[in-house]
């Protein structure tokens, strides 16, 4: 069991996008292009440019999560856009346990499989709001899903 979790652990963001995809059912050119937009495949930690947005993201955190949650979590770890994929941690805290760090969104099979779990909701219709849409931008899932809604119209 340790060594099939650190293989996993090792796993580069092409790696992770493989498996994501297919546990997820959803293409693995889309997560793979997404991806290379957010980070160029790149493991990375919270984005530089997102920065600015984690304090904001954290106060509406502490407004909806428990008691637990203030105890164990601050403002400066980071809630902003995290990992290869550019999640923002605080708005899928509920991948998390409580009092685990928005860092696991830094590890790329973590972070790949919620990717894959956000864009199979995506692809599916359940989650077309504005940021979903922007985030899945130049997949062949949102382009389908623009095909459906102009021939609905």
């Amino acid at each position: 069991m340790k060594l099939f979790l650190a293989f996993l652990l090792s796993l580069s963001p092409q790696q992770s996008a493989s498996l994501a995809a297919w546990v997820a059912g959803v293409e693995e050119g889309d997560l793979l292009k997404i991806a290379h937009r957010e980070s160029r495949l790149v493991p990375v930690a919270e984005h530089e440019r997102d920065r600015w947005a984690s304090d904001r993201i954290y106060r509406k955190l502490v407004k909806r999560r428990s008691f637990i949650f203030r105890m164990c979590s601050s403002a400066e770890q980071g809630w902003s856009s995290r990992g290869s994929w550019g999640l923002m941690a605080g708005y899928h805290d509920h991948y998390l346990l409580p009092c685990m760090p928005p860092s696991l969104f830094d590890v790329p099979i973590f972070s790949a499989l919620v990717a894959a779990h956000k864009l199979s909701k995506i692809c599916s219709g359940k989650n077309s709001g504005k940021w979903a849409m922007r985030w899945s931008r130049g997949t062949k899932c949102q382009k389908r899903l623009t095909r459906r809604q102009i021939k609905d119209s």
